[in-house]
């Protein structure tokens, strides 16, 4: 599964999505929140373009991360497709999972404006 894109982010945003969700993003309860999530989606702030690339990992379960864990819950991924991209979708990497509930952990590095993610998706 593992798989790794550096690109940059338009919005400093990183979005962790089923590929076919609709729902909308969720938002912030605060300024100091680095994640934030609905039951499809979780939505990470990280390094703006104008401050350079980021390098994106994505995990199996069995590895280990030296990073800050900024989100560690449950995404449901009915497509079987979980796609983490930047806000505009122009940068992707899809991975194909079992369809249902997966549990997805983000750590990033630095924790304010990330430049390294890492996913460690449980499938």
């Amino acid at each position: 599964m593992d798989r790794e894109m550096v690109a940059d982010f338009p919005w400093g945003l990183l979005l962790v999505t089923d590929v076919d969700a609709t729902d909308v993003i969720p938002r912030w309860d605060s300024d100091e929140q680095i994640a934030t999530a609905s039951e499809t989606a979780v939505v990470v702030r990280i390094r703006h373009a104008d401050e350079g690339d980021v390098i994106v990992c994505v995990l199996g379960s069995l590895e280990e991360s030296e990073g800050e864990c900024v989100f560690d819950g449950r995404l449901r991924v009915e497509s079987g497709i979980l796609r983490v991209s930047d806000a505009l979708g122009q940068n992707s990497i899809d991975t194909a999972v079992e369809p249902g509930f997966h549990r997805v952990r983000v750590f990033v590095t630095p924790v304010n404006e990330a430049e390294r993610v890492e996913l460690l998706i449980d499938s």
